[in-house]
């Protein structure tokens, strides 16, 4: 999702949600300038929209996008091999086709972890480790593809959190350096009475699964319970993901909003609308 997008979805959710005019503040280049702003009560709030981006993960996705399968006549099966985000992949793939034929020689079980491996050949599970793969998984050859391997980064989001847990994980990204941005542009916004973060949620995120709604807009729908401590100048905050908001994968949005406590927001775009 663009940035522009992340922002319009902000904007028109808000005046869905609240049922007020929301104007996009950051217009004509202005410098550190909050992105919307809405009145409410007679409160005028700022809004400063922002996504959560993995960059590590989104880097090595890059990466193992660009690379072709690899063949090599070191091995006899089709391998698929997963690396830690940090990982370099390319000096990887040099040295992969040698480990995984040790891998081979042991007959190792496809989809066991590679953990398991340190009570047959520590030194191979150390040398797997040390360049930075993860897990390993292998099958038998194909037409489509000869003896060889892809190289992907880890999985993400394998664990689903606990409604109860979302205040605590949004308290750790607003008071992180990765919000620094955010918090100085909503601590510059002259006379407003409000300062709100609204986040999108990136795929790797584990809160992706749960503000899902795998159910269909009429699954039960439970809020937190628990007020996030959020930073100054934060005073409330919504999140949402960047997956789609159609019929066949409706997500949530939720917020924090002080006066009001937690609330069930109402995410007014759907896929075809947001790029």
């Amino acid at each position: 999702m663009s940035d522009d997008a992340a922002k319009f979805l902000a904007m028109y959710s808000i005046a869905a949600t609240l049922g007020v005019e929301v104007a996009d503040h950051d217009t004509g280049g202005r410098q550190g300038a909050y992105d919307l702003e809405y009145e409410l009560g007679g409160r005028r709030v700022a809004v400063e929209v922002k996504q959560i981006l993995d960059q590590d993960f989104m880097q090595a996705s890059a990466e193992s996008s660009k690379a072709p399968y690899v063949e090599s006549e070191l091995l006899t099966r089709c391998w698929h091999v997963w690396m830690r985000h940090d990982a370099q992949q390319e000096p990887a793939r040099h040295a992969l086709p040698a480990l995984l034929a040790r891998l081979e020689a042991l007959g190792w079980p496809s989809g066991r972890r590679l953990f398991h491996l340190r009570a047959v050949d520590e030194q191979l599970y150390r040398d797997l480790t040390n360049l930075g793969v993860s897990s390993v998984s292998s099958g038998p050859v194909t037409t489509l593809h000869a003896a060889g391997f892809y190289v992907m980064p880890k999985g993400v989001g394998v664990w689903v959190p606990r409604i109860e847990q979302l205040p605590a994980h949004l308290e750790k990204w607003t008071t992180s350096n990765a919000a620094d941005k955010l918090r100085g542009q909503l601590a510059d916004a002259e006379g407003v009475d409000e300062r709100h973060a609204f986040l999108v949620l990136g795929l790797h995120d584990p809160f992706t699964i749960l503000l899902d709604r795998p159910g269909g807009p009429s699954s039960p729908m439970v809020l937190p319970t628990d007020q996030p401590a959020l930073p100054e100048p934060i005073d409330g905050i919504w999140v949402t993901t960047s997956t789609p908001d159609a019929q066949s994968h409706p997500v949530r949005l939720v917020a924090w909003l002080p006066g009001r406590g937690w609330i069930e927001g109402t995410r007014a775009l759907s896929q075809g609308q947001i790029k």
